[in-house]
């Protein structure tokens, strides 16, 4: 595939939706041969505008839309555990 960008929300369920929060930062990832991998890091931020509550974090593979697939559905996976937001 060629390069594309990871990002990253916060959702109330494991699935991304409209309503989830973006948080700022992503990861370039390079381009990939069939059936390869790429590991990283990130920092980043959560939006001061997050409401408190539990959320799971959901890390979203081609966010940008840049890789044409069969399946577009597919691209994210979230946290087996979830994460507290309070003020």
């Amino acid at each position: 595939s060629t390069a594309s960008t990871t990002r990253f929300y916060l959702s109330t369920d494991k699935r991304k939706s409209k309503t989830d929060t973006r948080m700022t930062g992503s990861r370039a990832v390079p381009a990939l041969n069939p059936g390869a991998t790429s590991r990283g890091r990130v920092n980043v931020t959560i939006p001061a505008t997050t409401p408190s509550g539990t959320y799971y974090l959901l890390a979203c593979a081609d966010d940008t839309n840049v890789v044409t697939e069969i399946n577009e559905t597919n691209n994210c996976r979230a946290s087996a555990a979830t994460v507290q937001i309070t003020p």
